[in-house]
């Protein structure tokens, strides 16, 4: 089995736009790629098999903090009492850590003329043998000089991917519950779901099980029924399985938050600065594919959802592959 990533879409459709020129030409290049790949399995002594996959898709619109002025931190932190000391990641190092990885590659190749001076240009922002690039860098320079706090140091603790946000409070040792959060910080759950730019969050109720909450209603995950105005109405309509998925995790966010969709405009917003998103609900960004031979014989009415059903279908045809060489 040979497995390779092409992340270049990806990379420029998160800054320039899922529909930009840059990123379609971009794609032109990694079909080109594709059939370089195909050319070649036919010169090959032994059989292959080409399956394209595509594991999201990405939904676009100007970021939260172009719309409205502030981050998804500052949103949070409005809503508790001053001082608690909080840490953020906000901002992405997805393609920041191709190049910090690239780099680091260079460096650590012995007996190089070239690998010698990047090891000696890196010195100092080599972490643990891995040379920090871009945001991450900056991260750590802030954290020495005592303008980041720690998240071992934080009570609080926000992050994003895309248009998803975590919120963490660190003084717990398990996960919050509704019936807590509004103990502890009676403005936060109102001040979140009323917010223009959040359409649910979800968290755990002790009474009531698993929640999704909007600015009007409230979707109770555990039984599928709705007070109010369905928060989820705009989303897909498998969101509620994958959210039941999510809070049956062991380190499950206190508070996860998802940004509006607009269905019309097909927009969200994400909380980190992409204009192309993926991450959370809503948009392109939850239709990903997959491209394979139609020897594999799948089944259109039968969907693949979620990620445990694509690791048993891609496991079932390296089986059938198995066998029938045997």
């Amino acid at each position: 089995v040979i497995y390779a990533t092409f992340f270049a879409y990806d990379e420029v459709a998160h800054h320039s736009g899922v529909e930009d020129p840059d990123a379609f030409a971009v794609l032109h290049e990694l079909d080109k790629a594709f059939a370089r790949i195909e050319r070649a399995t036919q010169e090959a002594k032994r059989p292959y098999q080409i399956a394209v996959l595509s594991d999201h898709g990405q939904s676009k619109g100007a970021t939260f903090k172009q719309r409205y002025g502030v981050t998804l931190k500052d949103v949070v932190t409005s809503l508790l009492p001053a001082g608690i000391r909080t840490h953020q990641e906000l901002d992405t190092h997805e393609g920041w850590g191709h190049v910090g990885a690239l780099v680091t590659e260079v460096a650590q190749t012995d007996g190089k003329v070239l690998s010698k001076a990047v090891r000696r240009l890196t010195q100092r922002r080599t972490r643990g043998g891995e040379v920090l690039v871009g945001p991450e860098y900056r991260w750590e320079q802030d954290k020495r000089e005592g303008k980041m706090v720690a998240a071992e140091e934080a009570e609080l603790i926000v992050l994003a991917s895309g248009n998803l946000g975590l919120i963490y409070f660190t003084d717990w040792p398990e996960r919050m519950t509704l019936e807590q959060i509004n103990e502890a910080f009676p403005r936060l759950i109102a001040g979140l779901v009323t917010h223009p730019g959040i359409g649910f969050i979800m968290v755990r109720s002790q009474a009531l099980g698993p929640l999704a909450i909007g600015a009007d209603g409230i979707y109770h995950l555990g039984d599928g029924s709705v007070e109010g105005d369905n928060p989820l109405a705009v989303y897909s309509p498998r969101l509620p399985t994958h959210l039941c998925r999510t809070d049956s995790f062991a380190h499950v966010p206190d508070i996860l938050v998802n940004s509006f969709y607009d269905p019309v405009k097909d927009e969200g917003c994400a909380f980190e600065e992409l204009i192309g998103f993926h991450g959370g609900a809503g948009g392109n960004q939850s239709h990903p594919f997959l491209f394979v031979p139609h020897s594999w014989k799948l089944d259109a009415a039968q969907p693949i959802v979620g990620a445990e059903a694509v690791h048993r279908l891609l496991k079932q045809q390296l089986e059938r592959l198995r066998t029938a060489d045997v």
